[in-house]
């Protein structure tokens, strides 16, 4: 009996079959999914539960601006993600080699137009976002 492939060699032929995103993007989606769904098994007292294409667009969002910062945008530039119709791609793209999984409720439009990129990871950066003055306390 063959063994399984392993995730290296999985994400490998993922980035061959789908050259349209590097490796590192799929690497990335699958490391988010699990991270994801590690926290909501938590929020749902240990039960594990589907993520919907919203919710794992939110949550790489949120992983993204953890990890990267002002150069999120950069990143996924580099990437050539440009939109979360893009995320959509990167998740049925392991879905079709076998790294993740689908359910029956799931359709490639959950990831339409979840949010706007430049909302997401360039406004919250922006001079006219970190130039706001601060708040004045008054302690006395």
């Amino acid at each position: 009996m063959a063994d399984q492939p392993s995730q290296k060699e999985l994400l490998d032929k993922c980035a061959r079959q789908h050259p349209e995103y590097p490796r590192a993007a799929y690497a990335f989606v699958c490391s988010a999914v699990r991270e994801i769904s590690r926290k909501m098994t938590h929020l749902q007292h240990g039960r594990p539960r589907h993520i919907t294409g919203q919710e794992l667009c939110e949550g790489m969002r949120g992983l993204l601006i953890r990890d990267y910062g002002r150069m999120a945008a950069d990143v996924l530039s580099a990437w050539n993600i440009g939109e979360t119709t893009d995320f959509g791609n990167l998740v049925y793209a392991l879905v079709e080699t076998g790294l993740l999984t689908l359910n029956e409720k799931d359709s490639r439009t959950d990831f339409t137009d979840v949010f706007r990129f430049h909302d997401a990871f360039v406004k919250p950066f922006s001079r006219q976002t970190i130039d706001k003055p601060l708040p004045v306390i008054d302690l006395l």
